[in-house]
């Protein structure tokens, strides 16, 4: 996975950040996720795999 993001700070208290996860749009699994979760009587192996690309945006406001 190729994450790209940025932040740019409008003034002291207000942050904006954007980003995008996986780029380039390459199937890939975490290495923990829901397919080693230790669940009673059940045995799974199989990796589990993420979410296609992922665009996101974010606001941080301090007052």
């Amino acid at each position: 996975m190729f994450p790209l993001n940025g932040c740019h700070r409008v003034d002291r208290a207000t942050a904006l950040s954007a980003g995008i996860d996986n780029v380039f749009n390459k199937i890939y699994a975490e290495h923990v996720n829901a397919a080693t979760a230790g669940l009673v009587g059940y045995v799974n192996t199989t990796p589990v795999n993420e979410s296609d690309r992922t665009c996101w945006v974010k606001l941080d406001v301090k007052h």
